[in-house]
C-alpha cells in the first residue's frame, strides 16, 4: 500500500480482492474498528468498489499528459510558475536523492512530521528502506532545501505504466 491508500501493483488485475477484503475485515474486527478509510482508494475494479466500499469523494485527481519539458512548463498555471521562480530567486535548491542516509537523515523526519500534523499513524522507517531495495531506481525521492535545511519531499513510484506521487 502507498502510504495515503492504494496498492502499488504493475499487476492489478492479478490480485486476489476477495482475499485483500477478507484480510481488512479480519484487521478491523480484531482492532475493533468500525470502518477503514483509504484515501485514494484501492485501485480496485469499479464494480467491485461498488459492492463491497462506501466510497466518498474528497478530492478530485488528475492524470498529467507527459509532454516536452517547454510544454509542461508553460500550462502550469501562472501563479504556479511565478512561486517557482520566486523560490529559486530565493535560493530554494531541489535535488534527488533516495540513498539509505538520505531516507533517514531528511525524507522520514519530514513524513513523520506530516503525519503527525495530519494525526495519521505513520509506517516505519523500515517500510521505505524496503521500498528502496524493491524499487531500485525505480524510487525517486527529491527535496527542496532552504539555507541548508530539507523543507519538502516528494516520493514517487514507478509500477508498470504508472507513477505514484507523495508530497511530503
Amino acid at each position: 500500500f502507498s502510504p495515503y491508500g492504494g496498492i502499488i501493483s504493475n499487476s492489478p488485475e492479478k490480485l486476489d480482492f476477495s482475499l485483500i477484503n477478507k484480510y481488512l475485515s479480519n484487521l478491523l474486527a480484531e482492532h475493533g474498528a468500525n470502518y477503514l478509510e483509504i484515501n485514494a482508494g484501492l485501485g480496485l475494479p469499479a464494480g467491485y468498489m461498488e459492492c463491497n466500499f462506501k466510497s466518498l469523494r474528497f478530492h478530485d485527481y488528475a492524470e498529467l499528459k507527459l509532454e516536452s519539458e517547454e510544454k509542461l512548463w508553460m500550462g502550469v498555471d501562472h501563479q504556479v510558475r511565478k512561486a517557482v521562480n520566486k523560490a529559486k530567486r530565493l535560493g530554494i535548491v531541489v535535488f534527488e536523492d533516495n540513498s539509505e542516509k538520505a531516507i533517514k537523515e531528511y525524507f522520514y523526519p519530514l513524513f513523520l512530521k506530516s503525519m503527525h500534523m495530519h494525526g495519521t499513524p505513520p509506517v516505519s522507517l523500515s517500510y521505505f528502506i524496503k521500498c528502496r531495495e524493491y524499487f531500485k531506481d525505480k524510487m525517486k525521492i527529491f527535496y527542496a532545501q532552504d539555507s541548508g535545511h530539507v523543507v519538502a519531499a516528494l516520493l514517487g513510484y514507478v509500477a508498470g505504466k504508472r507513477i505514484y506521487l507523495d508530497l511530503i
